[in-house]
């Protein structure tokens, strides 16, 4: 089950299709979600938490939601939500805000990629985010990130 947070979102969706020079238009699509990095990276806080819950083509356990707790620009402590079982902090469940929005920027440099994305209207992080690559259901993804507890200490 997702829980997706409603309130205090802004949602942005991007449909980018091939042609033989590559994307009809990367400019417009890529400069909103850099748009809202930048706002992030200029209110990201010291350190930070939220629970993470991922749909993709990857292994089971990833897709278990996961609680992380982020100081600086590294987590420090990762949990999983449903057993409590402490995680690495350099696994695949190991994850920062900022890992997230360089996966969508990479995601949106995919030629035929579709992308939907959720964005907090505080910190302008991203909420929700659903995408995949036209004719690839491997490469098809969802995320929500939910309970984000900023730590300014």
């Amino acid at each position: 089950m997702h829980r997706i947070a409603i309130h205090g979102t802004a949602w942005l969706t991007v449909a980018l299709a091939s042609t033989a020079c590559g994307l009809t238009d990367p400019d417009a699509s890529s400069l909103d979600v850099q748009g809202h990095y930048s706002v992030w990276l200029a209110h990201r806080p010291a350190a930070y938490a939220f629970e993470v819950n991922r749909r993709c083509d990857c292994p089971d356990d990833v897709e278990r939601p996961t609680w992380i707790r982020v100081e600086g620009d590294q987590p420090v402590e990762v949990r999983d939500v449903e057993t409590g079982e402490a995680l690495s902090t350099t696994g695949l469940r190991a994850i920062t805000v900022d890992d997230i929005f360089i996966f969508l920027l990479e995601h949106m440099a995919e030629e035929a990629s579709h992308l939907t994305v959720g964005f907090d209207v505080e910190h302008g992080f991203p909420t929700q985010a659903n995408g995949w690559v036209t004719g690839s259901l491997a490469d098809e993804f969802t995320f929500t990130i939910v309970d984000f507890e900023p730590d300014d200490g």
